[in-house]
């Protein structure tokens, strides 16, 4: 095949990206690979609606862009493939760019499929850095606005849910569409996190519980028994609390708890630099107690830095758990260079604190389980590539300081550019990071 064919849709010919993409490689194996990878770190589908989705080989493109994300990310010894497999998924993700699904209603049978194809393709593009920085948060901000349009966010409404056709579908097929909502949610994070630009998603408008755990079945689950994010941030505790106690998908459910407080601080850190003023010391004040009162609400010994291998924690739980903790300390980042910037006054205590708080993430970073990295979200690599960065503020600001902390800092260094470079062995948002 010399080059690719597009439809009367104008998206890539399936048949064409088929069989570049999968090679040598058993359907099979690039099904279980995305299933223990890439929906564990970016939990899309359900395990029932995977298998199901894979029968749609010859009707829907959805089976093809899997399994040629996984393709890609096993790698192929073929460069000829490799670099023809990159070119391909290129022009899918440029189909997403170009808006090109056609479903106007959840209610259409093609509805949830193109979702899950645009959420899954706008995700790689991301972090594969495909297409220009304006595409790539062009393409978040147009999924997310339509996700708003279509209803995502009110799901579970018991005054709305009526308006956009989901009292006419079953517990199942909700729960398809309530983790292609927060897989959405995920993604506006990533664009608010990366660009420091204000979210797109109300936390207040939200009205769709958190996905269940995959080990239970969706018809085990009730509309009393799903779990809403707060309106407000110091209803998050209870939250936690109840998503321990809960059906939910612990991990992904305390990911999300903390995106929003981390999503506060952002916000914080923009605006102490943009617009500064007294409120902003009440928001940082604030923040900093929500902060406290969340951990104290955590799984025991959940901000430990080491497995609980007697517990029998999974490596892939384990290293989700440690990406938690690296936002929580994100968080009290954020806030020390915010409360830095409102009182230079105390420069020296808040960039102590700055230094051991960054000491604490490197601890983090220390316990990572480089041979199941596929089972961690690649934005990681936003928090270490700024992790790096920090360290070496503190390397320069120290050059008086003892030989001891400035060998370490160097050491450290080094130690989160190979961290960055591991990563860089199948995505190119780390290369990126790191100016290659």
């Amino acid at each position: 095949m010399h080059g690719i064919r597009i439809d009367s849709q104008g998206a890539p010919e399936p048949r064409n990206v088929y069989c570049s993409l999968i090679g040598s490689k058993s359907r099979s194996e690039l099904t279980q690979f995305f299933n223990s990878t890439v929906n564990v770190c970016f939990p899309l589908f359900q395990r029932d609606t995977l298998l199901k989705v894979l029968e749609l080989e010859n009707t829907h493109p959805l089976p093809r862009v899997v399994h040629g994300i996984s393709a890609k990310l096993i790698g192929d010894s073929d460069i000829g493939a490799e670099s023809k497999a990159d070119s391909e998924l290129r022009q899918w993700v440029q189909w997403v760019h170009a808006q090109k699904t056609v479903a106007d209603s959840v209610l259409d049978p093609k509805a949830l499929y193109e979702w899950q194809t645009a959420c899954l393709l706008t995700w790689y593009g991301f972090h594969q850095r495909l297409g220009t920085e304006d595409e790539m948060h062009m393409a978040i901000s147009n999924l997310t606005r339509k996700a708003y349009r279509f209803g995502l966010h009110q799901i579970d409404s018991s005054g709305n849910r009526g308006c956009y056709g989901w009292d006419t579908l079953d517990e199942p097929k909700l729960e398809d569409w309530r983790r292609v909502w927060w897989c959405v949610f995920s993604l506006d994070s990533y664009s608010t996190f990366s660009t420091a630009t204000p979210t797109q998603v109300e936390a207040e408008s939200i009205q769709t519980a958190l996905p269940l755990d995959p080990k239970v079945p969706s018809s085990q689950f009730s509309h009393s028994s799903g779990i809403l994010l707060p309106t407000e941030l110091h209803g998050l505790p209870a939250v936690t609390q109840d998503i321990r106690r809960g059906l939910v998908d612990k991990n992904f459910g305390l990911h999300m708890v903390v995106n929003s407080l981390l999503k506060e601080a952002v916000a914080v850190h923009r605006l102490s630099k943009q617009n500064p003023g007294v409120y902003i010391s009440g928001r940082i004040s604030a923040l900093r107690d929500h902060l406290s009162a969340l951990q104290l609400t955590l799984p025991p010994n959940y901000m430990r830095p080491t497995s609980d291998f007697i517990g029998g924690e999974l490596l892939p739980g384990f290293n989700s758990r440690l990406q938690t903790q690296l936002k929580i300390h994100s968080i009290r980042v954020l806030l020390s260079i915010s409360a830095l910037r409102m009182d230079p006054s105390q420069w020296l205590s808040q960039w102590q604190e700055n230094l051991e708080i960054c000491f604490r993430m490197f601890e983090v970073i220390q316990q990572w389980d480089t041979q199941s990295s596929l089972t961690v979200d690649p934005a990681v690599c936003f928090i270490a590539a700024s992790l790096l960065i920090m360290l070496h503020l503190h390397s320069l600001s120290s050059a008086g300081s003892t030989a001891i902390l400035h060998a370490q800092l160097t050491r450290r260094k080094e130690v989160l550019r190979l961290f960055l470079q591991n990563y860089a062995l199948y995505w190119r948002l780390p290369q990126f990071l790191l100016g290659k």
